[in-house]
């Protein structure tokens, strides 16, 4: 087994370069919610906005099963907002006829 192995994988990541001011932010939201709209997660993100017309801008899409945990792999939450985020998510168990876990105090 190796030293360090690795934690996290990116299942797939495609990065455009895009010239600003072409229509480029569009095609690339529109690409993003195509892939959204055919149920696979995706983390779209502009890595290098430029706000100059004709300068370089780079937008990436990163597919990847977990992509809306984030890079960490987790989200924080307030304790002072879990007992309604817990509220609002055993909601949509009990919709699907399912019994939600038990709030981790």
């Amino acid at each position: 087994m190796p030293a360090n192995p690795i934690s996290s994988v990116n299942d797939f990541v495609i990065r455009f370069a895009n010239v600003n001011g072409s229509g480029s932010a569009s095609a690339n939201e529109l690409f993003a919610r195509s892939v959204m709209r055919m149920g696979v997660p995706v983390s779209p993100r502009n890595i290098f906005p430029s706000n100059i017309q004709g300068l370089p801008t780079w937008y990436e899409v990163r597919v990847t099963e977990g992509g809306h945990l984030g890079a960490r792999g987790g989200v924080d939450i307030p304790d002072s907002d879990r007992p309604s985020v817990y509220e609002h998510l055993a909601g949509h168990y009990r919709e699907f006829g399912e019994e939600p876990p038990e709030l981790d105090h």
